[in-house]
């Protein structure tokens, strides 16, 4: 962590290593790559890099559409104490798909072409 906070390393990288009660003030940037249907850890991982510093701008990157099941993560919410009824969650997100040569993360009803190198992504027929 010292490297990190010195410069010499600047990327850290985590999957499912450091998440609660981890302090990183020198993170400026979070890449989220794991689908969650939990409201507080979606919070917990995206505000990562909202920790105050003077002049810090954060930025925060969502590759698997979190935002569109929970909003923003700086959103107004209304907490209570009350339980909530439970059910049977039938959700599963989006279907996925990775792309063996790229590695490319996508939709799986989309199809990937390389057109001179370069991905192009087209619905499938």
């Amino acid at each position: 962590m010292s490297d990190f906070k010195s410069g010499k390393i600047q990327v850290l990288t985590n999957c499912d290593l450091i998440s609660e009660g981890f302090n990183v003030p020198d993170c400026s940037c979070v890449v989220l790559l794991r689908p969650t249907k939990s409201l507080v850890l979606y919070i917990q991982q995206s505000m990562r890099c909202m920790r105050y510093q003077p002049g810090k701008q954060a930025v925060i990157i969502d590759q698997v559409r979190n935002f569109e099941r929970f909003g923003l993560p700086t959103d107004n919410r209304h907490w209570t104490l009350k339980d909530r009824k439970k059910g049977k969650n039938t959700d599963n997100g989006p279907a996925v798909k990775t792309c063996p040569k790229c590695l490319l993360v996508m939709l799986s009803r989309l199809r990937k072409q390389n057109v001179k190198g370069r991905p192009k992504i087209r619905l499938r027929n």
